[in-house]
């Protein structure tokens, strides 16, 4: 039998190693990759093959699994240099230990490619943002479908919040999300825009008019709602804002059919127009009817609902002048509300119209008043319309300043009926528009009465429109009164 000795030298910085690798002639030859059983020794390898390494040294499994370079063995084949051996294998993961190996995440395989340079993780899955509602556990917490509420308001992601983080188009996410309403923004040109709190994908869907083609004599309160621009109900969600629900009442908010003392007004005679939509509420201790109607009133005077209990602490005194405590014919709009997350208060548009003298000490004077539950800081005895001196909105109000010889006119007065059904003793007047704001927390829950009577007995009737319910986001809303600047009107009758 004849021995054969192959020595391969490779340098090692100043150490030379030789490895004498015997083969044996005559019998067959024998090669390492035969696996351990044919007498070779194979530190690394788990198929008994060496895996050389740079210096001709073998390669041995690391903590990780991976045939790290440098540890045993001898190399055939080898590049000097590099980070591993070409071929080699290791076991990897790229996220969090304290990920891996939880479902669905799990490590992978890299392998050493030519240059001696650890290829991708193949095979590995890593954590990714929690889905919602499909039964994975996406982040690899230990958790199925745990979305968290990143921003605290109340919402998230699974649930519709679109903006969690700050981010581009995302600057305050508490404000942001489903239980929100569209912001109304003006361009440096003027122009108005609107943004997209409420999540919905559509800027400023939340502010869509809903009162389009509601006939005069609607009698549905939903409607009247829709006329004073309340457009969107609550629903199930608690956190969900809108409409609670609705019905017309006397002052002290005893439910009531409103009959011909309500109407659903597309314009008041040959100027005055919506605020906003294409209706408006109108309220009246006579007939809510205006001139050539079927059930108009006719005159200055129409019985209606009869003797009513005021509200508590109503009718008020003005400048001195006690009012008759009895009130007739009274009717009101009692809305309930849930407010939106990112809203901070409210505000309404409204015309009141009497045939009372301006300005006068009468007792019997009628009143229109807004009375608010919970009773916001700042009202009047929960009322929230009245004029600086704190009057409520009446003939003897400032703010009542447009009739014949008054500074503002007699103009918008025209195709009333507070024109024509007028006497000398009571000629007829109004209030342009007026704006009322009062504060409200976000998801608060709260009532609002729009409530109109007679004073002392059931002559000389009012009336008042009621428009333009909008929430305000802003900060810093009080409880207050002031003419609406920049009213719409038109002449519809030049």
């Amino acid at each position: 039998m004849r021995i054969g000795r192959v020595v391969k030298r490779q340098w090692l910085g100043p150490v030379a190693i030789a490895v004498l690798v015997a083969s044996a002639c005559g019998g067959g030859s024998r090669s390492f990759k035969d696996g351990p059983s044919a007498g070779a020794s194979d530190a690394g390898g788990q198929d008994g093959a060496f895996s050389g390494a740079p210096g001709g040294v073998g390669a041995a499994a690391g903590d990780d699994g991976a045939i790290a370079p440098g540890e045993g063995g001898a190399g055939v084949g080898g590049s000097v240099g590099g980070e591993c051996e070409p071929g080699a294998t290791r076991a990897c993961y790229d996220g969090s230990a304290t990920t891996r190996d939880t479902p669905p995440c799990k490590g992978g395989t890299s392998i050493c490619d030519e240059g001696g340079t650890w290829g991708a993780c193949d095979g590995q899955v890593l954590p990714v943002t929690e889905l919602c509602e499909d039964g994975v556990d996406n982040d690899c917490n230990g958790e199925v479908d745990d979305v968290y509420d990143i921003d605290f308001d109340g919402w998230t992601a699974c649930e519709g919040d679109c903006c969690e983080v700050v981010g581009a188009g995302c600057t305050l996410p508490a404000l942001v999300n489903p239980g929100a309403i569209d912001v109304q923004r003006f361009s440096p040109s003027g122009a108005p825009t609107f943004t997209d709190d409420d999540c919905s994908g559509t800027a400023g869907d939340s502010r869509a008019a809903c009162d389009q083609g509601v006939p005069l004599d609607d009698p549905a309160t939903a409607s009247a709602a829709a006329a004073v621009d309340v457009c969107r109900s609550v629903t199930q969600d608690p956190r969900s804002w809108g409409l609670r629900s609705v019905s017309y009442t006397t002052a002290n908010g005893k439910q009531i059919v409103a009959g011909k003392q309500a109407g659903i007004a597309a314009a008041f005679g040959a100027q005055v127009i919506p605020q906003q939509g294409q209706r408006m509420l109108l309220l009246s201790s006579g007939h809510a009817r205006p001139p050539g109607h079927a059930e108009a009133c006719g005159s200055n005077s129409c019985k209606t609902g009869g003797t009513s209990t005021p509200p508590v602490n109503f009718p008020q005194q003005a400048d001195g002048c006690a009012p008759v405590k009895a009130i007739y014919d009274s009717v009101a709009l009692e809305l309930n509300l849930r407010a939106p997350s990112n809203a901070t208060g409210y505000r309404f548009s409204y015309r009141y119209w009497s045939f009372a003298k301006p300005g006068e000490c009468d007792a019997y004077s009628d009143e229109f008043v807004v009375i608010v539950s919970p009773v916001p800081p700042g009202s009047m005895d929960g009322n929230i319309a009245f004029d600086a001196l704190g009057t409520p909105i009446s003939a003897k109000s400032s703010l009542f300043d447009i009739c014949t010889g008054c500074p503002m006119g007699a103009g918008p007065l025209k195709d009333t009926g507070f024109d024509t059904w007028s006497t000398s003793d009571f000629p007829g007047g109004a209030t342009g528009w007026l704006s009322s704001t009062a504060p409200v927390k976000p998801g608060e829950e709260f009532t609002l009465r729009f409530a109109i009577w007679d004073g002392g007995d059931q002559a000389m009737d009012s009336s008042v429109l009621v428009d333009n319910f909008e929430w305000l986001t802003e900060s810093g809303v009080e409880v207050g009164t002031e003419p609406l600047a920049a009213a719409k009107s038109q002449s519809l009758h030049p």
